[in-house]
């Protein structure tokens, strides 16, 4: 199961950088010594940031919510 999420989040961001690479060279046309930027550069400011999967049972999650909600009722951060 890990290994094919892996395969997906990767496949995903190819996908993802290919059309950043589509946007940047729409860009390149307009650009001159003042504003250009590598693809790379540009790839940095716009790629996604990781995502982070929760592995955690439903319970502990719930758990970890239920503790929360106490800490507001009781008027605590």
């Amino acid at each position: 199961m890990k290994r094919g999420i892996k395969f997906l989040k990767k496949a995903m961001e190819e996908d993802t950088r290919e059309y950043s690479f589509r946007i940047y060279l729409a860009a390149y046309a307009n650009m001159d010594k003042k504003n250009f930027k590598t693809f790379n550069e540009f790839w940095e400011e716009v790629k996604p940031q990781n995502i982070v999967i929760d592995t955690r049972s439903e319970d502990e999650i719930m758990k970890e919510i239920l503790d929360i909600e106490k800490k507001f009722e009781k008027g605590g951060n």
